[in-house]
C-alpha cells in the first residue's frame, strides 16, 4: 500500500473536515454559544435552536456576503462590489440542486472546490519532486492556521483550485487547460491578477514558444471581463475598487508607492492589540515569519513559485493594514510548504502538529464566538 498516494491524501482531507464539523459541534455543546442573530430571544424558535446555531455559525463575516450575492446579485448596494463574481455565480448557478438552500450550495461547493484544490497541489508537487514531497507538503497545507476557510463559504477554495491546476497545466505544458485557468483568476480574487507575473516569469526563463504567450493575454482577457460585468452590473469600471471603500482595509494598490508612511502608520501609529482588524499582533508577526522566509526561498525555489509567493503575500501587506492578512497567507504559503517538507522530511508533520491545534482554536473563536480571526 502506498502511504503517500493521492487516495489516501482525500481520506486524509476528508477526516480533517469531518474534524472540522466536529469541533463545531461540540462546539455548541461544550462551549457558551454566542448568537448574533436573532437579536431578541422571542425571536428564537426553540425547537429550532441548533438549526439557528448552525446557520449562524456558518454564514458570518465575508459568507454572509457570498450568500446573499450568490441570492440576489450585486444590486445597488456598493459594500457588495468589493467581492469579484465568480464565486458566488457558481453558487447561483448550483442552488437548484439543493433545492435552493444557498447555505448548503455554498459549503458543498467550497468543500468540492477545496478537494480539487488540494489534488491539483498533489498532482503538481509529485510532478516536481515526488509522492512523499507532495504528501507532506499537502498536509502542511491542510494544517495551516487559517486553513479551515477551505471548508466555509469562502473563495479561498476556489481560489487555489484555480491557481494549483494553472500551475500544474502550465508546467506540464497543456496550455488549453492553462489558458482556461488564467481567465477564470481574476474573476475569483483580487489576487487572481497578480499570477500574471509568475506567469510571465515562467515563460521568461523557460524561453517559452511563441504560442504560449497566449497565457498572460488570458489574464488580461479574465480581467478585462471581470471589468465589463461590473460595468454592466453597477455602472462603473472600477466598481471593486469604489466597493473597498466601505471596508476598514481601504485596500489600495498607490498604497505600495509610499513606503515609510505605510511602516509608521502600520507599526508606529497604532495601539497594538493581541488580533483585531488593524492593529493585530499576530497579523504582524505572520508577515515578519514570511520575510524570514524570503531568503531561504529565493535560494531553493525555482523563480516563478519564488515569485508567486512574493507578490500573493507582499502585495496585500503592502497595500494597507494587515486586514485578514493570515487569511491571504493562506493563498501564498505553498510553496513554502513544499520548501518545509523536502527539506524537514518525516519532520514536516511535527510542524504540522501546533499548526493544526492554532487552526482549532481560531476555528472555535470564528464559529462558536464570532471573534474575528481574518
Amino acid at each position: 500500500m502506498n502511504t503517500y498516494s493521492l487516495k489516501n491524501l482525500i481520506s486524509v482531507t476528508i477526516v480533517l473536515k469531518i474534524c472540522v464539523a466536529l469541533i463545531i459541534i461540540l462546539g455548541f455543546n461544550l462551549l457558551p454559544y454566542k448568537l448574533i442573530e436573532p437579536a431578541k430571544p422571542e425571536q428564537v424558535d426553540i425547537k429550532n435552536t441548533f438549526k439557528v446555531k448552525v446557520e449562524h455559525a456558518l454564514k458570518i463575516y465575508d459568507a454572509v456576503l457570498y450568500i446573499d450575492l450568490a441570492e440576489h446579485g450585486i444590486q445597488s448596494k456598493k459594500a457588495r462590489w468589493a467581492f469579484y463574481p465568480l464565486f458566488p455565480l457558481l453558487i447561483k448557478m448550483m442552488r437548484p440542486i439543493f433545492f435552493n438552500n444557498t447555505l448548503l450550495c455554498g459549503l458543498v461547493t467550497a468543500n468540492a472546490l477545496s478537494l480539487l484544490a488540494i489534488g491539483f497541489f498533489y498532482l503538481f508537487v509529485k510532478g516536481l519532486f515526488d509522492e512523499k514531497t507532495a504528501f507532506s507538503s499537502s498536509v502542511l497545507l491542510l494544517a495551516f492556521p487559517t486553513a479551515f476557510y477551505l471548508s466555509m463559504v469562502y473563495t479561498e477554495a476556489l481560489f487555489l483550485a484555480l491557481v494549483f491546476a494553472f500551475f500544474y497545466f502550465l508546467y506540464r505544458g497543456v496550455l488549453s487547460a492553462a489558458l482556461i485557468a488564467a481567465f477564470l483568476l481574476p474573476i475569483s480574487r483580487p489576487q487572481g491578477i497578480l499570477v500574471i507575473v509568475p506567469a510571465i516569469v515562467f515563460l521568461l526563463t523557460r524561453r517559452a514558444e511563441f504560442k504560449k504567450w497566449l497565457i498572460p493575454l488570458a489574464f488580461l482577457a479574465g480581467f478585462a471581463w471581470y471589468l465589463l460585468y461590473m460595468k454592466l452590473i453597477t455602472g462603473h469600471y472600477f466598481a471593486g475598487f469604489i466597493g473597498q471603500e466601505g471596508y476598514v482595509g481601504h485596500y489600495s494598490v498607490s498604497n505600495i508607492f509610499d513606503t515609510k508612511r505605510w511602516f509608521i502608520r502600520n507599526f508606529v501609529e497604532i495601539k497594538y492589540s493581541f488580533h483585531s482588524y488593524q492593529t493585530s499582533v499576530l497579523d504582524r508577526l505572520f508577515f515578519i515569519i514570511f520575510l524570514s522566509l524570503l531568503y531561504p526561498a529565493y535560494k531553493y525555489l525555482d523563480k516563478t513559485l519564488f515569485s508567486y509567493m512574493l507578490i500573493t503575500a507582499l502585495i496585500p501587506a503592502l497595500s494597507d493594514s494587515f486586514v485578514s492578512y493570515m487569511r491571504y497567507l493562506l493563498i501564498a504559503f505553498p510553496p513554502v510548504f513544499i520548501m518545509l517538507a523536502k527539506e524537514l522530511k518525516e519532520r514536516s508533520y511535527y510542524a504540522a502538529m501546533p499548526m493544526f491545534a492554532m487552526q482549532a482554536v481560531f476555528l472555535i473563536a470564528f464559529t462558536i464566538f464570532h471573534r474575528w480571526v481574518a
